[in-house]
C-alpha cells in the first residue's frame, strides 16, 4: 500500500500546484481545469484498464504500477513546460477550438494532463487486481491525497511552484521504487533509485540556472523583477518604478501577475507625501479629523501613508498575504521606510472580513481599496472563490465597527457601466434595511476621477458641513461628484438609490450581473459572466465525460453490453452518485469555511485534509465488515450521510455566530472534529461497492473507477453553477440529494 499512499499524495500535491501555476500563467477559469484534468485523466486510465483487460494481468499488477509511477515523474516537467507555454489570449469558445491557437491549447491541456493518467493508472491497477481489499487500498490513496493538501504549504513556501513540481516528480519516483520492491525484481529497484537521482539533480540545476522559468504571464511577456517570491496561494513580483507614477518614487508590485498595488517611497517626511492627496481614496480623509482607521487589504502601504498623512494616530492594516508584509518591512525597508513598523501602525496578517468579525473595537474610518481575488487560492477556481468582502453581511459588520461619525470608504473601478460602483452602492443600501437605518438616501456619497470611483457610507446622515467638506474637495482636488444628498448629476444612482426593487433595478439597465446585491451565501461579487463561462464549462466536461462512458459500452459490443446495462445500470449510478456527491460536497464546505477560518488557505487546506483523512480512516474500517453484512453497512453509511449533511446546512449559521470569535488554532481544530463524522461516512461507500462488484465481476472495477472520476468532474462544475446561480445553501442540499439517489441505487439495484 506504500507505492499507492506516495503515487496519491504525489498526484494530489501536483494537482494544487498546478492550480497555482495556471492561476499565474493564465487566468482563474484555468486554474479550474486542474480539478477537471486531474480527475479526466485518473478516469481515462480505468477505462483503459477495461478494454484492455488482457494486456493488464494480475502477474503483472506492480511492475506495470511501477513503469506507471516513472511516466508520471517524467511527464511531470513535460506538463510544467507545457503550462509555461500556453498560447497568449486564449479565447473561452468552442469556436476558437479549431483555431491555431486552440489547437495549441490542447496539446497542452493533454501534456496537464497526462501525469495524472499515469497516477491513475497505477491506482487503477492496484484496485482491479485486490478488489478483495479495496478499503486497504482506498485507505492508503486518501491519507496519501490529504497529506499531500498539508504538503502543498511548505513546498510552495520554501520552493515555489516551479521547483515544488520537480520535487513532485523525485517524490513519485519513490513510489516507483515502493512498487518495484514489492515485485521482488532488483533491477526494477536501481532503475527507481536512478530516475529519483536523475530528477533530483535536474531539480537542483534548474534551482540555480532557471532553466524552466516563468516567461509570460496572462499572454503578457513578463520582464525580469528584482524580487520573486511564491507561498501557498500567491506569486509576488516587486518592479523597479511603476510607470503611471509622475510624482512620487514608486515600486510595482503584481500578485499572480494581475492584482497590483504599490509601494511609495518614504524616508519619515510626511510633506513628500502631498501628492497622496491627489487621490481619490483620499476623500474620507477630507471630512473632519479621523484618528483611528482601519485599512482593509493594505497592500503595498499607500493607503496607510494617506492616513499618516491626514493624522491618523492609529491605523491597523490587514493584509491576508504575509509576503507583502515582509516586501514593505524587510526586503524593502529602505525604500518604504519600514512602514508597518511605524509609531501608530499596527500590522495584521488576516483576511479582512474575519478580523473585523472578531474585532470588538469601532472605526472612524473603515477603507478598502481595490481589494480584489482574481487570483485563484490553492483550490480558489476550482470552488470559484471570491472573497467575503463584498457581501450584504459584510457591509452590515462595517457599519456596526464604525464610531457614530465613522466613515466606511470603498474603492472600486467606474467605467462608462459603472456596474461596480452600482453593486456596491446596492451593498451599502440592503445594509442599510438590515440596520433599520431610515432615509438610507442621506448616507451615502458616491464621488469618482477618470477610472476609480469611491463609496462613502455613515450609520449616521452626512451633515452640512461634512458635504460642503466634499464639495470643496471635489472642485480643488477634481473629484467630480456622482451621488450625494443635495447634488445628484448621474441619474441612474439617483433611480438606485430611490429603488424599491434594487434586484430588478440592475436587470432592467442591462447590467451584466442580474443579482443587485451578493450574500454570504452567494458571495461572488465579481463573477458577472458566468453564464458564457459556466456553459462552456459543462458543454466540454459533458462531452469528454460523454465520451468517456459512451466508448466503453460501444466497445463492449453484443451480449456483454446489454450485461452490462441490464445487470450493472444500479452499479452505474451507484458509482456516478458517489463521484458527484463528493466533489459537490467538499466545494460547497471549502468556500463555507473561507469565512469561519479566516483565510482560504486554512480553508482548503483543512477542508480537504479532514475529508481525505476520515474518508481514509471510514474506508478502513469498511475493509474490517464481513461480506454478509457488507450491504448493511453500506446502506446504513448511505443514510447517515445524508441526515448528518441535511443537520450541517440548518446548522452552519448558528454554528457560525456562536464559534467565531475564538483563536484560529481552536477554529481549525473544532473544523476538524466536525468534519470527523462527515468523512468517515464519505469514505465507506465507495470501497463497499468496489468489494461488491469485485466479488460477481473484477473486469467492472475500472469501470466503476472510472465513471466515479468522470461524475466527479461534472458534480465539481455543477457545484459550481448552482452556488454562483442560487447559493451554497441549495448547492449543499443537491449534493444531499444525489447522495439520497446513492442510497436508493443501493436499495433497489444491489448487485450480489
Amino acid at each position: 500500500m506504500g507505492g499507492v499512499f506516495l503515487i496519491s499524495l504525489s498526484a494530489l500535491t501536483y494537482e494544487l500546484v498546478l492550480m497555482r501555476l495556471a492561476s499565474v500563467v493564465m487566468f482563474y477559469h484555468f486554474a479550474f481545469l486542474a480539478v477537471s484534468l486531474a480527475l479526466l485523466g485518473m478516469s481515462v486510465a480505468g477505462i483503459c484498464i477495461y478494454l484492455l483487460a488482457d494486456q493488464f494481468p494480475k502477474n503483472k499488477a506492480a511492475p506495470q504500477a511501477f513503469v506507471s509511477c516513472l511516466l508520471f515523474s517524467f511527464a511531470l516537467p513535460l506538463a510544467l513546460v507545457a503550462v509555461l507555454k500556453v498560447p497568449p489570449e486564449f479565447e473561452l469558445s468552442l469556436r476558437s477550438l479549431t483555431t491555431t491557437e486552440g489547437l495549441g491549447f490542447v496539446l497542452v491541456v493533454c501534456a496537464m494532463a497526462l501525469p495524472f493518467f499515469f497516477s491513475g493508472l497505477s491506482i487503477s491497477l492496484i484496485l482491479t487486481h485486490f478488489g478483495h481489499v479495496a478499503s486497504r487500498v482506498y485507505f492508503a490513496d486518501l491519507i496519501g491525497a490529504s497529506l499531500g493538501c498539508i504538503l502543498i504549504i511548505p513546498i510552495m513556501n520554501l520552493l515555489g511552484a516551479i521547483q515544488g513540481v520537480l520535487l513532485i516528480a523525485v517524490l513519485s519516483a519513490g513510489a516507483a521504487l515502493v512498487f518495484a520492491w514489492a515485485a521482488g525484481e532488483r533491477k526494477r529497484v536501481y532503475i527507481a533509485l536512478a530516475a529519483g537521482l536523475v530528477l533530483g539533480l535536474f531539480a537542483a540545476f534548474n534551482a540555480n540556472q532557471g532553466l524552466i522559468r516563468i516567461g509570460q504571464v496572462k499572454g503578457v511577456t513578463e520582464e525580469e523583477p528584482i524580487y520573486e517570491k511564491w507561498n501557498s496561494f500567491s506569486r509576488v513580483a516587486v518592479y523597479a518604478s511603476d510607470p503611471l507614477s509622475e510624482d512620487l518614487e514608486r515600486m510595482s508590485i503584481l500578485i499572480d501577475g494581475y492584482a497590483f498595488t504599490a509601494m511609495v517611497q518614504f524616508d519619515g517626511d510626511l510633506s513628500k507625501l502631498e501628492p497622496l492627496k491627489l487621490e481619490l481614496a483620499s476623500l474620507a480623509y477630507h471630512l473632519t479629523d479621523k484618528k483611528d482607521v482601519l485599512v482593509i487589504g493594505s497592500g503595498g502601504g499607500s493607503e496607510v501613508l494617506m492616513a499618516l498623512l491626514f493624522g491618523s494616530e492609529s491605523i491597523t492594516a490587514v493584509e491576508i498575504n504575509p509576503l507583502l508584509m515582509d516586501i514593505v518591512d524587510h526586503r524593502f525597508a529602505d525604500f518604504s521606510g519600514q512602514l508597518y513598523s511605524r509609531p501608530g501602525v499596527v500590522a495584521v496578517v488576516d483576511e479582512g472580513r474575519s478580523y473585523i468579525r472578531n474585532s470588538d473595537k469601532r472605526y472612524d474610518i473603515i477603507q478598502a481599496t481595490l481589494v480584489d481575488t482574481w487570483a485563484a487560492s490553492q483550490a480558489g477556481a476550482y470552488a470559484l472563490t471570491e472573497n467575503y468582502l463584498y457581501t450584504k453581511e459584510a457591509f452590515v459588520d462595517y457599519l456596526q465597527h464604525l464610531t457614530d461619525d465613522g466613515i466606511l470608504a470603498m474603492t472600486r473601478w467606474y467605467v462608462d457601466n459603472p456596474e461596480e460602483m452600482l453593486k456596491m452602492t446596492s451593498l451599502a443600501l440592503d445594509a442599510m434595511d438590515e440596520l433599520e437605518i431610515a432615509h438610507p438616501e442621506e448616507h451615502i456619497v458616491v464621488a469618482r476621477r477618470e477610472y476609480l470611483g469611491t463609496l462613502l457610507v455613515k450609520r449616521t446622515p452626512f451633515s452640512t458641513q461634512e458635504l460642503q467638506a466634499i464639495e470643496e474637495a471635489s472642485d480643488t482636488f477634481w473629484f467630480p461628484l456622482v451621488y450625494t444628498p443635495t447634488r445628484q448629476p448621474e441619474q441612474i444612482f439617483v433611480d438606485l438609490v430611490n429603488s424599491t426593487d434594487r434586484e430588478n433595478f440592475h436587470r432592467a439597465h442591462g447590467l451584466e450581473c442580474g443579482v443587485s446585491s451578493s450574500t454570504d451565501n452567494q458571495p461572488f461579487f465579481f463573477f458577472c459572466e458566468q453564464t458564457d463561462t459556466l456553459i462552456f464549462l459543462i458543454t466540454i466536461v459533458s462531452l469528454l465525460a460523454g465520451l468517456l462512458i459512451l466508448a466503453p459500452l460501444i466497445a463492449s459490443r453484443g451480449r456483454s453490453l446489454r450485461e452490462l446495462v441490464t445487470g450493472y445500470s444500479g452499479a452505474l449510478l451507484y458509482f456516478a452518485c458517489l463521484g458527484a456527491g463528493f466533489l459537490m460536497v467538499e466545494i460547497v464546505l471549502i468556500q463555507r469555511f473561507v469565512l469561519f477560518l479566516g483565510h482560504p488557505v486554512y480553508a482548503i487546506s483543512v477542508i480537504l485534509f479532514s475529508l481525505l483523512f476520515f474518508g481514509g480512516l471510514g474506508s478502513h474500517l469498511s475493509g474490517r465488515f464481513g461480506p454478509e453484512r457488507r450491504g448493511s453497512y453500506q446502506k446504513g453509511a448511505l443514510l447517515g450521510l445524508v441526515l448528518l449533511l441535511g443537520f450541517y446546512n440548518l446548522g452552519y449559521s448558528g454554528f457560525l455566530q456562536t464559534f467565531t470569535g475564538l483563536d484560529i488554532v481552536y477554529r481549525i481544530g473544532l473544523t476538524v472534529l466536525v468534519l470527523c463524522p462527515l468523512g468517515l461516512l464519505m469514505g465507506m461507500p465507495f470501497p463497499l461497492g468496489i468489494a461488491a462488484v469485485h466479488g460477481r465481476e473484477p473486469r467492472f472495477v475500472p469501470w466503476a473507477w472510472g465513471i466515479n472520476g468522470t461524475l466527479s468532474v461534472l458534480g465539481s462544475v455543477l457545484a459550481a453553477m448552482l452556488s454562483i446561480s442560487f447559493g451554497f445553501t441549495l448547492a449543499l442540499l443537491v449534493g444531499q440529494l444525489v447522495y439520497f439517489v446513492a442510497l436508493l441505487a443501493a436499495l433497489f439495484w444491489p448487485v450480489r
